[in-house]
């Protein structure tokens, strides 16, 4: 058996939101976290996923 806990804690007041949706928005975060350390999910961006192409070179090629 396998199991995970998340904790996490919400803002009193977020511009914007309602409490309502400052709880699902921290756990929604928790549930994120929690199941990313139980499957081993990495969620940092992939470098090769990256658009590298240098802003404006198209704006530069034209001028």
């Amino acid at each position: 058996t396998e199991s995970v806990t998340a904790f996490s804690r919400e803002p009193d007041m977020k511009k914007g939101m309602d409490q309502s949706q400052i709880t699902g928005s921290a756990e929604s975060y928790a549930h994120k976290y929690a199941l990313g350390g139980l499957f081993g999910i990495d969620d940092t961006k992939d470098a090769d996923s990256m658009d590298n192409r240098q802003v404006g070179a198209k704006q530069q090629g034209n001028n």
